[in-house]
């Protein structure tokens, strides 16, 4: 990532001083003029002062490896993918082109930070790790929310099975027995049992098929959630889900360190969206990274609109109007406990949910069982 100082002719005939950030004089070149800006003259390249000072951190990376290494050793997850592919490409010399620029490092950023000489890298890295459990490992977070769903159904389907090869076939001959006119409830209970018992392939098959497609749609409405945020009535239902609220916390906290070595603010929200790691906000970093390089060209003082309310505060709450870096990285905390808060209140509420439903579905067999029996009793007393 080279710094390119520029002469050129913007569409209304004035003449342009400025720079742009890129990895070549091509690319500068291109990025230029797809801004509709007639070249002059473009100057040597130079490597920016940030990104010195992200490559200064990453001379410590034999420093980040051993902290890594030795929490994982420390930690009852052994294996993380994500931190995994950090530490290989650390070891394989990853430098700070690669981290302004790589999706899957982007997010690692603040991390790498934490080994500038003036940070106090064990209490911080020790914080950012709590956080990396938090927010970046959102699949342990799914599967500590869906794992009581998951295993009270089972639970279900385990008594079930055992049920209908013991309970059900004497209730049968019972009923078989006595002539008895069943309701619908116990027709649908020995259907099941019978096909259980009966045919126990073709019911797995089908219990699969049909765990299966509600895993489909739940991935499917997921996809057009995080595709629909900027529609008017489907962008409201993703507002505030824990894939946002991830997302902004790192957004947030990769600008506020940014920032805090003087990156301009422009190349700091393009790389603070892309580790973000959601689209809707890589899409909407990039196009306001657009609109304030465009609007420094003409000394117009500019405040992105598509972010939340508090963002664009924090990026004018500072002295002169200029970011509040302090700010910004308190929005991160804040957007983490959010995302805790809704972890915790998902799982008040799962546990009691399903041991609602447990009790209603067990009712429903004992009940189904018992109410031909309450009929026979009361036709015999009558």
């Amino acid at each position: 990532m080279l710094r390119f100082e520029y002469q050129a002719i913007a569409p209304d005939g004035s003449f342009l001083d400025g720079e742009v950030y890129s990895e070549d004089s091509e690319a500068a070149a291109l990025e230029l003029q797809s801004r509709g800006l007639d070249i002059q003259r473009i100057g040597p390249g130079t490597i920016p002062t940030w990104i010195q000072t992200i490559d200064r951190c990453l001379s410590q990376r034999e420093e980040m490896i051993r902290c890594l290494e030795d929490w994982r050793s420390q930690s009852w997850l052994k294996t993380d993918s994500q931190l995994t592919n950090l530490i290989c490409r650390l070891r394989s010399g990853a430098g700070a082109n690669q981290f302004v620029t790589d999706r899957e490092l982007a997010p690692f950023l603040p991390l790498v930070l934490l080994f500038a000489p003036n940070r106090n890298t064990t209490t911080e890295f020790n914080d950012w790790i709590q956080s990396y459990l938090k927010q970046s490992n959102r699949q342990r977070l799914i599967w500590k929310l869906i794992s009581y769903p998951v295993i009270v159904p089972l639970i279900y389907l385990t008594i079930l099975v055992v049920i209908s090869f013991t309970i059900v076939p004497q209730f049968r001959r019972m009923f078989d027995e006595f002539q008895l006119r069943l309701p619908a409830p116990t027709l649908r209970l020995l259907w099941i049992s019978e096909q259980i018992s009966e045919y126990p392939l073709r019911t797995l098959i089908g219990c699969v098929a049909i765990a299966g497609a509600v895993a489909g749609l739940v991935m499917v409405i997921r996809i057009l959630l995080d595709h629909s945020q900027d529609t008017p009535f489907l962008g409201h239902f993703s507002r505030s889900s824990k894939r946002q609220l991830i997302g902004m916390s790192r957004l947030t906290g990769t600008l506020a360190e940014l920032l805090r070595i003087e990156t301009p603010l422009p190349e700091a929200i393009r790389i603070a969206g892309l580790a973000s790691g959601y689209r809707y906000f890589r899409e909407e970093a990039m196009s306001a990274a657009y609109a304030l390089d465009s609007a420094v060209q003409f000394g117009i003082r500019l405040i992105p609109r598509c972010f939340p309310s508090t963002l664009i505060f924090a990026l004018q709450a500072g002295p002169n109007k200029r970011p509040s870096i302090e700010l910004i990285q308190q929005l991160s905390k804040i957007y983490a406990e959010r995302l805790e808060h809704r972890a915790k209140f998902a799982e008040s509420f799962v546990a009691p949910a399903m041991t609602i439903a447990m009790a209603w579905l067990i009712g429903g067999i004992v009940s189904a069982l018992m109410l031909p029996l309450f009929s026979l009793i009361t036709s015999l007393s009558g």
